[in-house]
């Protein structure tokens, strides 16, 4: 029986895409000399978020934390949706872009406004909620929990569920004007 505790597998382009972030941010940090007190200051996140995500633990880890983090040296994470099938305009799509271009950028609205967005294509593609939620190794009621209120929302599984649905989350780091 699926735990909550078990995480899908990567497809390996999304684990190459959440490696290849954690290496520019390093590379930042070297750059600007930055100590990882400094970081966890500044971004507001725990010293074992920051040494975790540096070391490149496997595991979850959160959207809104990546993004938080590269703020720190002026960067924000573009989210794109793509590759679906159906992509039905809606008050989170609306949001969430907005959202990416707005400064400051709320990390936390992002992770909400994605899965939101995740679970309408569910819906509008028709597949029930058992079903994504048995692909995904989670129970039914945690992942209703997860798309009405945000709660868990680890990137790896966003990105999973993106694959689930025919299509791909992608990220990348810009510089904030």
């Amino acid at each position: 029986m699926p735990t909550d505790r078990i995480l899908p597998a990567l497809d390996d382009t999304d684990g190459e895409q959440i490696a290849r972030i954690r290496r520019e941010l390093a590379g930042w940090r070297v750059t600007c000399g930055m100590r990882q007190k400094d970081i966890t200051a500044k971004a507001g996140l725990s010293d074992v978020v920051v040494s975790a995500f540096e070391r490149g633990e496997p595991g979850p880890i959160r959207l809104a934390n990546i993004c938080k983090y590269a703020s720190v040296f002026g960067l924000a994470v573009h989210v794109a949706l793509e590759g679906f099938d159906v992509l039905p305009s809606t008050p989170e799509l609306e949001s969430l872009n907005v959202l990416v271009d707005a400064d400051p950028f709320n990390a936390l609205w992002l992770e909400t406004l994605v899965v939101k967005y995740l679970r309408t294509i569910r819906k509008d593609l028709g597949i029930p909620l058992h079903v994504m939620a048995q692909k995904l190794g989670m129970r039914s009621d945690s992942l209703s929990a997860w798309e009405i209120d945000g709660s868990d929302p680890h990137l790896y599984r966003m990105m999973a569920y993106a694959t689930q649905l025919g299509g791909r989350l992608t990220l990348r780091l810009v510089l904030v004007p």
